[in-house]
């Protein structure tokens, strides 16, 4: 069972829309969740503490985008619960609640255009083996010298969440379609007004991670 717990990944150079995204989620607290914000220290004692393995190429990820993924992987596998991006807004409680309640052991966004899998929200039980063989598999790529031949999507992102779930057969987490969760998809928040409420929440895709490719951590340099 998915517990009810939050987790946000998050920095110092949050700005007002940011800020009122993450907000937004604090509202669960009143149905009996937990909010978990992780910033650069935090994140860091973590790894170190449960999955030093990873610590290397945490440390010496190219952009906050495949430092906080592997931190996302490694915290719902720990801690179950759910993963938000920080510019995901939730609209919808009681359609948020409905999703808690019918996916009992969580859920993988898949976009059906691409076919690939949402890194930015996702949900867990603790222990769930397929956000463990993501991080190995990433680690992997990184200590085998071939991170160069690959984009950020594909090393650590989306692109490697697809080709994972193949790989490993399947996991206990459901299946569904993004729009099932989100109210637009990638290439309809770019003409819409951002304002609809027929769907738990809204992901903005404000790609903070591009403006950010630096050669190392922190994730914060935004």
């Amino acid at each position: 069972m998915v517990k009810n717990i939050i987790h946000q990944i998050t920095g110092p150079r949050a700005n007002d829309f940011i800020n009122l995204c993450l907000n937004s989620w604090h509202f669960l607290k009143d149905h009996g969740f937990e909010i978990i914000t992780w910033d650069d220290e935090s994140i860091k004692n973590f790894i170190k503490e449960k999955a030093p393995f990873a610590l290397m190429a945490f440390e010496q990820a190219r952009n906050h985008g495949e430092a906080s993924d592997i931190a996302r992987y490694l915290i719902i596998y720990h801690h179950g619960g759910y993963y938000v991006d920080w510019d995901i807004k939730l609209t919808r409680i009681d359609l948020f609640l409905n999703l808690h309640r019918e996916f009992r052991n969580g859920y993988l966004l898949i976009d059906p255009k691409t076919g690939v899998i949402s890194s930015e929200h996702f949900a867990a039980s603790a222990n769930e083996g397929y956000l463990l063989k993501i991080t190995h598999d990433i680690i992997n790529t990184f200590n085998n010298g071939d991170r160069p031949l690959m984009d950020t999507p594909s090393y650590s992102g989306p692109n490697r969440m697809k080709v994972s779930l193949q790989k490993h057969n399947g996991s206990r987490q459901t299946v569904i379609p993004i729009k099932t969760v989100f109210e637009y998809d990638y290439w309809e928040i770019k003409k819409a007004d951002g304002k609809g409420r027929s769907k738990p929440m809204i992901h903005y895709w404000l790609n903070t991670w591009v403006l950010a490719n630096h050669a190392k951590y922190p994730i914060t340099n935004q």
